[in-house]
């Protein structure tokens, strides 16, 4: 992974590689097929609005004009970003840039 391309700010987060097993759908928003919701200049969702839709799992995707930003306020997750895997725990903030592919195992009732 091009390490300037990601961003990151954490606190007590670990980093390990983890291969993709298959190529990655890409979604306008996670679950929502391109075109089927218009592209905003900023959307705002709180983490528990969509993860609990997924059982808390949002697979591995990519989005194609939105970069994302991901804050953790209690909980925790563990995201992966193309071939990594960060542990996210509370305070922590992940800014994902557009094309990336990321997916989330978030901890129930995580809230962000």
């Amino acid at each position: 992974m091009d390490e300037a391309a990601i961003f990151l700010y954490f606190q007590g987060m670990t980093v390990s590689p983890q291969p993709l097993l298959a190529k990655p759908a890409r979604f306008a928003l996670y679950g929502e097929l391109p075109g089927e919701s218009e592209l905003e200049l900023v959307h705002i969702e709180d983490i528990r609005s969509r993860a609990r839709l997924y059982d808390w799992t949002i697979t591995p995707h990519s989005h194609r004009e939105m970069w994302q930003l991901i804050y953790v306020a209690s909980g925790g997750a563990e995201a992966t970003l193309e071939d990594d895997r960060i542990d996210l725990g509370p305070a922590s903030v992940l800014c994902i840039p557009d094309g990336v592919v990321h997916g989330f195992a978030f901890e129930r009732e995580t809230l962000g």
